[in-house]
Parts: C-alpha cells; structure tokens; sequence
C-alpha cells in the first residue's frame, strides 16, 4: 500500500515537470566512465592487472 503513493507521487511530479516544460532526465549508472574505469579504482589495483595481462 505504501509502494502505491510513492508511485502515484512520483508519476505526478513527473506529469507536473512535464506541464512545466522540463524535460525528465534518466539516469546514467556509469556517468560516461568505462567499465574498466569502475572495476579499477587504485594503482595497486592496475598494477596487479597489467601483471596478469603480461603473464598471459
């Protein structure tokens, strides 16, 4: 019951942005980065992988 107003919410904030002109954005997961960009987040991290790509 609870989900049913937040969904009737959020369906009337978007018609009203509409109305208003707004355009409703999506969301991106990713914000343009690459994959590998969010696997690898320290240079440890690199340093490991470009050792385990030279070992193959």
């Amino acid at each position: 019951m609870k989900d049913k107003k937040v969904e009737d919410r959020i369906k009337s904030l978007i018609e009203k942005a509409r109305t208003a002109g707004k355009p409703v954005k999506g969301r991106t997961s990713a914000r343009r980065r690459s994959s590998l960009s969010q696997i690898i987040k320290t240079k440890d991290q690199a340093d490991a992988l470009m050792s385990a790509l030279k070992t193959l």
